[in-house]
């Protein structure tokens, strides 16, 4: 099974998944359809600039302050085509990642189409996905059995890619025009990501960024990066880079005509809602997302361990209980754990609250009293939900129960157990609402093998915590 690139930075991560996952259809939702795209095209000294010109054939306009503020302006985005390929390699692994968006913008409402084409060794995904924005509504156009499908959308994909517009669109006078490359450059290029105790300083390797006819056309982002690829027993990460380009081009001539949708889902408990995008599919499981909901779960196991030298059948049932309560002024987090043998019952119950990278832990002793404690890094984790995010193209839907099944899945570079199948379900409004990890006759731990299923139902917006006292 392949392991998708884990990248260390959140600027790295949103340089990646959030732009080119987000923004195209899983293959699996259907073939191509023209759907009426024209190019155009956009002078640059006599040389049309289209989906094949080579960027650095492209020599930039130089730019006053007035016109670069213009060029990242909204206005100019209302029509136009983007391609944008993001490649990362390592002695083990390339992977690339190719879409192309074409967006237009109308008094009434705005259509986007998009294609991704998804490269990982030898594996190669496409998808295709079609979006329009009315006054009230946000539409996603699926492919689903060979037929679209038109049903509400979380949000349009340009939510995402306009982030790498936004990164350098008052940054007029940080670049400086290269003569040599015809572009404006720089390079070891320190950056500020996020806000308030949220922000995170960055070090590019380079920016390039060109204008033709005073408008964008190109933006050259070379990252340095980590990746999990898979490297012998240690596992060990890799030192690499990862170059993400945008090419703009086609203002005011691109065009795009929506397929004819043979039923639209309106919102209701139809099975095409529980369907989700990659976008969605991210979303659902990101920090947004996953910021206040509650986990209530049980668990039931039936393995064989080894006491006294003798290999001896033990079952085990168990209740879960999980609390997360995040926000930008605090992390409040709570798990009680009860679970039960032939030998008796075991209960765990701890509250945490994390502040400057320091969580305490509140745990209660023996007497019922509660203690403190201090711990490095996340003690009630949200690892496995996050996990989760990378496991899109992973996932199959099976439409009888609405469920997406990942089979035989073991985490790579840990040494838990292999799943033979994990289910996960999403609501209406996108949100993971059940999750159930089963192993059949496997090895759940060192020296422990057996069946155990888990089943977690998550709800949302419903997580209170009241940190208790101590005595």
């Amino acid at each position: 099974m392949k392991k998708l690139l884990s990248l260390l930075l959140v600027f790295i991560l949103a340089l990646t998944t959030a732009m080119f996952a987000a923004c195209a259809q899983n293959a699996e939702d259907g073939g191509a359809q023209n759907g009426g795209a024209q190019n155009g095209g956009a002078q640059n000294g006599g040389t049309q600039i289209d989906a094949n010109t080579d960027p650095d054939t492209i020599v930039s306009d130089q730019m006053t302050e007035t016109e670069w503020t213009a060029a990242f302006a909204a206005d100019s985005f209302k029509n136009y085509t983007m391609l944008g390929v993001m490649s990362q390699s390592t002695e083990q692994e390339v992977y690339s990642s190719e879409m192309t968006l074409k967006y237009v913008e109308t008094d009434s409402s705005t259509i986007l189409h998009t294609l991704l084409k998804d490269t990982f060794g030898t594996e190669v995904d496409t998808g295709e996905g079609y979006y329009e924005k009315t006054a009230s509504t946000i539409y996603q156009y699926s492919q689903i059995d060979g037929a679209w499908i038109k049903r509400e959308a979380l949000y349009l994909p340009t939510e995402d890619t306009d982030m790498y517009r936004n990164i350098i669109s008052g940054e007029f006078g940080k670049l400086q025009y290269d003569n040599a490359a015809k572009a404006y450059t720089a390079t070891n290029y320190a950056l500020s990501w996020g806000e308030g105790s949220n922000a995170e300083e960055f070090s590019l390797n380079s920016v390039t960024v060109k204008f033709a006819n005073k408008k964008l056309a190109y933006i050259e982002y070379v990252v340095p990066t980590q990746s999990n690829v898979e490297q012998g027993s240690d596992n060990a990460p890799q030192e690499s880079t990862m170059t993400v380009s945008l090419k703009y081009y086609d203002y005011g001539t691109t065009q795009v005509t929506l397929p004819q949708a043979s039923s639209v889902d309106e919102g209701g408990n139809g099975q095409a809602d529980l369907q989700m995008s990659e976008a969605e599919w991210l979303e659902a499981f990101s920090a947004a997302n996953l910021s206040n909901f509650v986990v209530d779960g049980e668990m039931r196991s039936e393995v064989t361990v080894e006491i006294d030298g003798v290999a001896t059948p033990v079952s085990t049932t168990g209740t879960i209980l999980q609390k997360y309560d995040i926000s930008d002024d605090h992390d409040y987090r709570y798990l009680y754990q009860n679970t039960s043998t032939a030998e008796g019952t075991q209960e765990v119950e701890a509250y945490t609250i994390k502040e400057n990278g320091v969580t305490t832990i509140y745990g209660k002793n023996g007497d019922g009293t509660w203690s403190t404690s201090t711990y490095e890094g996340d003690f009630i984790s949200l690892d496995a939900f996050y996990d989760f995010a990378e496991l899109y193209s992973e996932a199959e839907y099976d439409s009888a129960t609405g469920n997406y099944v990942i089979s035989d899945y073991a985490p790579a570079g840990s040494d838990g157990p292999m799943f033979n199948s994990i289910y996960l379900r999403f609501d209406n409004s996108g949100k993971c609402v059940f999750v159930q990890l089963v192993i059949e006759d496997g090895l759940i731990s060192s020296g422990t093998a057996g069946d155990m299923t888990i089943t977690y139902n998550l709800t949302y917006g419903t997580a209170s915590i009241t940190l208790p006292e101590i005595q």
